[in-house]
């Protein structure tokens, strides 16, 4: 006699089969959540290496400036000209990587001599260029020595009066030879809308001129030129933008 399959039976079958799809699926998300939580792991245990070569890098190159002469403490092609590259790029341990290097004049208020700038301020960047989203390291350090020749003494200020920071300062000399052409990122005024630039070639035929520019702001320029003599007294600018 056949034996009879009852409707409690195959249900208790239909019943088994859907836990097993439901365990399957509770199992795949979470391989998946694991996997996806040790690739994020992964990920943060390289960004920690790889910011700790960037600190290396950065403490390497802060160390090797301030083994240099003083007059080589400065940018090629820049305000203070010196030996080293304003941007380098290159790949270290498998990190591609950049450098950007920045050195201005920085003054000390103790400072009583004819040249107002026996410092300078040396800034160093190194960022992972392939790691967009992966903060650089940024160092600076102070070199002593002295800054002799003519000094720039900018203020940029708006219509009522008021200093503008962060303005970039483009100074230019096609009388003297070499052409003075300055433009670096680094000359650009402080807090208080000032800045001095020392360190300039002494210059009596009026050759200086300059250009101040900002973003959000109109430019301003010198109208006639300027002259810029050793030491003191400074040479004045104020410009409005």
């Amino acid at each position: 006699m056949t034996p009879c399959v009852t409707d409690s039976t195959a249900r208790n079958g239909d019943f088994t089969l859907i836990e097993v799809l439901i365990a399957g699926l509770v199992l795949v998300i979470g391989l998946v959540g694991m996997a996806q939580f040790f690739a994020s792991s992964s990920d943060r245990v390289m960004d920690s290496e790889t910011r700790l070569l960037l600190h290396q890098i950065a403490g390497q190159e802060i160390e090797n400036i301030r083994a240099l002469p003083y007059e080589d403490v400065g940018t090629m092609g820049d305000q203070p000209l010196g030996t080293l590259l304003p941007t380098e790029t290159r790949t270290v341990e498998g990190v591609p990587i950049k450098i950007v290097r920045e050195v201005i004049y920085v003054q000390d208020p103790t400072y009583s001599g004819p040249y107002p700038a026996n410092y300078r301020l040396v800034t160093v960047i190194v960022r992972a260029t392939d790691s967009p989203g992966l903060d650089p390291v940024e160092l600076s350090t102070i070199v002593a020595g002295g800054a002799k020749g003519g000094t720039l003494d900018t203020t940029v200020t708006d219509l009522a009066g008021e200093g503008i920071p962060g303005v970039y300062i483009h100074i230019t000399n096609d009388h003297l030879i070499p052409h003075v052409d300055i433009s670096a990122s680094a000359i650009r005024t402080d807090s208080n809308g000032h800045l001095l630039v020392p360190g300039l070639t002494p210059d009596s035929t009026n050759g200086y001129f300059a250009t101040v520019t900002k973003e959000g702001y109109n430019p301003a320029a010198t109208r006639e030129g300027l002259v810029v003599q050793d030491g003191t007294p400074y040479t004045v600018m104020h410009l409005i933008t």
